[in-house]
C-alpha cells in the first residue's frame, strides 16, 4: 500500500495538500517506483487507486496515466467532473472499474453527473452516497465503500 501525504499545510502538521495534480502525480510515480524496486512481488495490472477529497479530485486527471497498473479506482468525496472523453481515455488506458463514494450532497451531485457520462463512455462505474455523512472518508461512507469492494474487484484473480 502506498500512502501519499503531499506537502504539510503549515508548521502545525495538521494536514497536507498538493499544489496541483502534477505534484500528486510526481509523488505517486516516485512512491510506486520505490515500492516496486523494494519488493519484486508487487503485481502489475491489479492495483487500486484510492483517494479522499483532494486525492480523489486531483487523482482523477492522472488515473488514465496509471490505469494499466492501477485499473481500479475508489474516489471518495471527489469533485472532479468526468465526461465521455475522459471516460474513454481511462478505458483505452486499461481502467476497469471505478467506485465513487460521497457523504456530501455536493459530491453526490458531481458524482451523479459523472456516473452518467462515464456509463455513456462504456465505463463500469458505481456511485454510493451516504446521505448526511458529510465530507469524510469514515463512518457510513467507509461502510458503503467496504460493501462495494466485491463489485469493484469482481473477476480479478489477484483480489479473490
Amino acid at each position: 500500500m502506498l500512502c501519499l501525504q503531499g506537502t504539510p499545510l503549515g508548521s502545525s502538521g495538521s494536514g497536507y495538500y498538493y499544489r496541483d495534480h502534477r505534484a500528486l502525480n510526481r509523488e505517486f510515480v516516485a512512491a510506486e517506483r520505490a515500492a516496486r524496486s523494494a519488493e519484486s512481488r508487487i503485481l502489475v495490472g491489479s492495483g487500486l487507486y484510492a483517494g479522499f477529497s483532494q486525492g480523489a479530485t486531483m487523482g482523477a486527471p492522472i488515473l488514465a496515466e496509471h490505469a494499466a497498473a492501477f485499473p481500479y479506482a475508489v474516489l471518495v468525496e471527489g469533485f472532479a467532473p468526468w465526461d465521455v472523453p475522459s471516460g474513454r481515455k481511462l478505458l483505452r488506458a486499461g481502467g476497469r472499474r471505478m467506485l465513487m463514494a460521497c457523504g456530501s450532497k455536493e459530491c453526490a451531485a458531481v458524482g451523479k453527473t459523472s456516473e452518467h457520462w462515464l456509463r455513456v463512455a462504456g465505463a463500469q462505474v458505481r456511485l454510493e452516497h451516504a446521505v448526511g455523512a458529510g465530507h469524510t472518508p469514515a463512518g457510513a461512507v467507509m461502510e458503503l465503500v467496504a460493501s462495494a469492494l466485491p463489485w469493484l474487484l469482481e473477476g480479478d484473480p489477484q483480489w479473490q
